[in-house]
Order: C-alpha cells, then sequence, then structure tokens
C-alpha cells in the first residue's frame, strides 16, 4: 500500500511527556504532568510525518507495484494535515488521531506497455481509542487502548501509453478496522524521554497495524517535542478494490499539555 497511508507524517508521537530532575531520580518533573486534583489532563499534538511509500494500489481492474520516496511525495503534495489529541481523567482517557493527505505522485510502471503511472491520492484516516492507564510510575507510564480506525481513499490510477494504448480507473472506498494496542513512556533525565507507540487490528482490512518509538524532550512542563520513526502498515481489498501499502518514514511532533 502506497506508503503514503499516512504517509504524512508522522505518527502519533502523541505519547509524549518526561521527568525529573537528575539523572533517574524523579523530583521536578514526572513522566506526565500530575493532577492531583482528579481534574481532567489534555494533551495536543500536531505532528509532520516524512515518509516513503512502498506496496500495491489497485482499482477497475487496474493494479501496479508503488515505490515512492518521501522526497518524490513532498514534490508532489497538494494537502496534507494531522494531528493527536488525548484527554484523560485518572486512569481513564481517550486518544484520537487524524490524518489528512492528498498527493499526486508519478511512478514507473513494470514492463514496456506504458511509458508511465499517475497517481491521484485522497485519503483520510481517524483513529479513536479508549486508554487505561495500566502502569503509573514517577518516570514511566503504559497506556492500553482498544478502539476503532476509519479510513477514507479517494484513488485516480491512470497508466500513460507506451506500447499500449492508455488506460485509467478511479473510485473511492472507505472503511472501519478494531484495533488494539498500547502506548507508553519513559523518562530517563529531568527533559529527555523516550516514547513508544504499537497498536494491531482489522475487519475490513484483512490487517492493520503500526509501530513507533521516538525520542523527546521538554521545554517546559507543558510543552515538548518529539522526534520519532513510524511504520504503518495496510492491507485492504474489496472487489477490484486493492490498498496493500506500508508508510514508512520519519516524523516530528510539538506537544501542548494543560
Amino acid at each position: 500500500m502506497m506508503k503514503s497511508t499516512l504517509f504524512t507524517f508522522a505518527a502519533s508521537l502523541a505519547a509524549a511527556g518526561t521527568l525529573s530532575a537528575g539523572p533517574m531520580v524523579m523530583t521536578e518533573i514526572p513522566a506526565e504532568l500530575p493532577r492531583e486534583d482528579g481534574g481532567w489532563a489534555f494533551e495536543f499534538v500536531p505532528y509532520l510525518w516524512m515518509p516513503d511509500l512502498d506496496g500495491t494500489v489497485g482499482i477497475g481492474g487496474l493494479s501496479s507495484a508503488v515505490d515512492v520516496s518521501f522526497g518524490d511525495i513532498a514534490d508532489n503534495l497538494d494537502m496534507a494535515a494531522s494531528g493527536m489529541f488525548g484527554v484523560r481523567k485518572g486512569r481513564f482517557g481517550l486518544l484520537t488521531d487524524f490524518l489528512y493527505l492528498k498527493v499526486s505522485p508519478s511512478f514507473d510502471p513494470p514492463g514496456p506497455l506504458f511509458s508511465r503511472g499517475d497517481l491521484t491520492l485522497k485519503q483520510t484516516m481517524v483513529d479513536l481509542k479508549a486508554t487505561y492507564r495500566a502502569v503509573q510510575k514517577p518516570n514511566y507510564f503504559m497506556d492500553i487502548g482498544v478502539g476503532a480506525r476509519y479510513f477514507d481513499l479517494d484513488l485516480d490510477l491512470e497508466f500513460r501509453p507506451g506500447l499500449a494504448p492508455g488506460v485509467g480507473a478511479s473510485g473511492s472506498e472507505g472503511w472501519w478496522d478494531a484495533v488494539g494496542g498500547v502506548r507508553g513512556q519513559w523518562s530517563f533525565t529531568d527533559r529527555w524521554f523516550l516514547t513508544y507507540l504499537a497498536d494491531i487490528g482489522g475487519g475490513s482490512s484483512d490487517l492493520t497495524w503500526q509501530a513507533m518509538a521516538g525520542l523527546g524532550y521538554r521545554f517546559t512542563d507543558a510543552v515538548h517535542v518529539t522526534l520519532a520513526y513510524r511504520y504503518m502498515d495496510y492491507d485492504y481489498e474489496n472487489g477490484g478494490f486493492k490498498y496493500d501499502l506500508t508508510t514508512q518514514g520519519v516524523g516530528v511532533g510539538l506537544g501542548f499539555r494543560w
């Protein structure tokens, strides 16, 4: 699946936070801001994901292998937007991840039948999970979450004439998958932390899964930045519509907590 599956970015750099002062001794900044009053805690992380795309896309009986680098995507990017928003009270919370991408890359089709392939891809992903804080320590936390992921895709695939006449097809598809996974964060100094996220699921898709690991830095107790590597895979097929794509690359997110 054209690594584009959200190639855009990145991902869920959402699991941010940091810790205390002094190596391994939590005295000032915990892994996440405590709410001693039992009130609501919020986090918003707009992020940029810079992935490559690799896999197979197909529609209307046409299909092609696609291997597109982030540089090619950036050169042909029409629009992109992505971000994570989380809310928590006590051990329970909700976590959302949103991604929109419109890109129009060209690629080299296999064989001499066609001179070039043109792909116009517009996709929207919305991820919603209910979370439970299974582990909470001064410098580490782990959440488990279950929920659903919605994917909406508009696809236009065209092969330019080569030895064979040109041909093309277009269409759209939307589907839901159930997903479950974990995310966590470990603070190892008063400012630096490691973060991770992983989930897996299916339903309409044969399989969808992702994994992310990153390094973060807290500027203040409410603002942090995270650099991460994210990998996402989708395997979806329905009739003549095929989206079997991996998207992987570096992403960066700027987080705000209150």
